[in-house]
């Protein structure tokens, strides 16, 4: 099965790399390996499954896979996927190692979960991809021994990954909003609205539910009618004038949303605030 690498880099004489690939749909199988190897999905769409010691483990979206050295593994993929793939040498993990403070444990292969640490360094690696069309080794470099640390600790001392966040921390939050007022009346990309907070979609629109019980579109909605409201209260602009400065494709949709989420139109609700 053809792979499309998007861009890999390799560090210490190929002891520890990092790959960001594109891959069709199919079967695919790879042999053993002296390396201890992980698998981050990062797309939402189709069924991936590993294969691995008379086992088959769902891979779901922003999971990640642990496949220990002498491990041969296939793949079942039913739509193309992209996913990141580090690839530690023993050498390199012995060197970590010692670097962290770790003893190292026999360890086996274990299922997919979703590992909070490497869905951040792929987020920032994909914004980074989309951003520059490439992937400099001086960016990637100190990401990768970043990674490496990080496995070496969460993997290999027998202690489980951190557990993921529970929502969007303040500055995120803070991030979000900033970004929203920028763009508009411009469309807001919910890809790139991830990307200001340094997440994937996936991780923005999971973080979202969680805190929020609310999807990013549903939030970029309440936004724009809190703007609104801000400009109604302490403008003289026109009805029209706002729908337009807040990307509402007309002052009837405008009208509508406003309604939907508030129980007012804007002319009633200035009108009540101008009473105030």
């Amino acid at each position: 099965m053809p792979t499309a690498a998007i861009e890999s880099f390799t560090a210490g004489n190929q002891a520890l790399s990092l790959v960001l690939a594109d891959e069709d749909a199919g079967l695919r199988s790879e042999p053993a390996s002296s390396a201890h190897q992980w698998h981050l999905r990062l797309c939402r769409s189709g069924d991936v499954h590993l294969n691995a010691d008379d086992a088959s483990l769902p891979l779901r979206p922003a999971a990640t896979a642990f496949v220990p050295a002498g491990t041969a593994v296939s793949w079942r993929i039913g739509l193309s996927w992209r996913r990141l793939s580090i690839r530690i040498e023993p050498q390199q993990l012995a060197e970590l190692a010692i670097e962290t403070g770790t003893e190292l444990r026999p360890t086996a292969l274990r299922e997919p979960a979703h590992d909070p640490v490497i869905e951040h360094y792929a987020a920032l690696i994909q914004h980074e991809a989309q951003r520059s069309g490439r992937l400099a080794d001086g960016f990637l470099g100190p990401i990768a021994r970043l990674i490496g640390m990080h496995l070496v600790r969460a993997y290999l001392s027998g202690e489980p990954p951190a557990a993921p966040p529970q929502g969007l921390s303040p500055a995120q939050r803070e991030r979000l909003d900033s970004y929203i007022r920028k763009t508009l009346p411009a469309p807001i990309v919910i890809e790139q609205l991830a990307a200001a907070c340094e997440l994937s979609q996936y991780q923005l629109m999971r973080l979202m539910k969680r805190a929020l019980g609310m999807s990013p579109q549903q939030y970029v909605q309440e936004r724009r009618i809190d703007l609104a409201k801000k400009l109604l209260r302490e403008s003289e602009l026109g009805l029209s004038d706002i729908a337009f400065e807040l990307g509402f494709s007309s002052q009837s949709h405008f009208t509508s949303a406003f309604r939907a989420l508030t129980g007012h139109t804007p002319k009633t609700y200035r009108e009540r605030h101008d009473l105030l």
